[in-house]
């Protein structure tokens, strides 16, 4: 699905988006993510976004997490 993304982190960030509005769609509030790129993860967990690599979709990301009350 993301192949032509060539940035494994921003890969692992867009999966996750994707995953977070999938989640969203189906209703699930109770759900465990698992992430293979620790820096996605790391950023997920700060406080203040500053990957600009890949900060923009990991925001985002938080952002969706935020809105569909779905625990980190």
């Amino acid at each position: 699905m993301f192949e032509s993304v060539p940035d494994v982190k921003k890969r692992e960030a867009l999966a996750l988006l994707e995953v977070i509005h999938w989640i969203g769609d189906l209703g699930q509030t109770r759900v465990i993510i698992e992430l293979d790129c620790k820096q996605v993860v790391d950023v997920i967990h700060k406080p203040i976004i500053d990957a600009p690599e890949f900060g923009v979709i990991t925001s985002i990301a938080k952002d969706s997490f935020i809105i569909s009350k779905l625990a980190l």
